[in-house]
């Protein structure tokens, strides 16, 4: 659930594979739902935020990935995650166990830099966009660049 700066309520609808937007009087304004499983469609959408550009952050669990929308509902762009670098918990553990660093050199690792299961998304007064997945355990935090092109998002 998220509260905008108009006092409008987002809810994340998990069984529904939608976000619904309502007034602050209960009335439902708008539901973000695509019926293919394309780009903008979810599936057991898990957390909502809403930026003070009226853009609407989207963790689609299901689906692994974060959609961003607009105030409308129409979809913008999706993030897949890019956690290329570790932790510093992950390099600590890294450090004290070398033979695990030569198992790693070995495989393909682009797979774990993904999102895998993101379950909460929150844009803090900075633009910092954050988001939490629950099977890899970790946190990515992204930078909205202010001036970005129709159509496409640059974080």
């Amino acid at each position: 659930i998220c509260i905008d700066g108009n006092d409008d309520i987002y809810v994340a609808d998990w069984g529904n594979n939608r976000v619904q937007k309502f007034s602050p009087q209960g009335d439902l304004l708008l539901t973000f739902q695509a019926t293919d499983s394309g780009v903008g469609s979810l599936k057991g959408p898990s957390g909502v935020a809403v930026d003070s550009d009226g853009d609407v952050y989207v963790t689609d669990w299901g689906n692994h990935r974060l959609q961003i929308y607009d105030a409308q509902g129409r979809y913008i762009t999706v993030l897949v995650g890019d956690a290329q670098e570790p932790s510093a918990w992950t390099q600590t553990y890294l450090d004290a166990n070398p033979e695990i660093v030569k198992a790693r050199r070995r495989a393909d690792l682009e797979p774990e830099w993904r999102f895998h299961r993101p379950v909460a998304v929150n844009v803090d007064e900075e633009g910092r966009i954050l988001v939490l997945e629950s099977y890899r355990h970790r946190l990515q935090i992204y930078n909205k660049l202010k001036d970005y092109e129709e159509h496409s998002l640059n974080l």
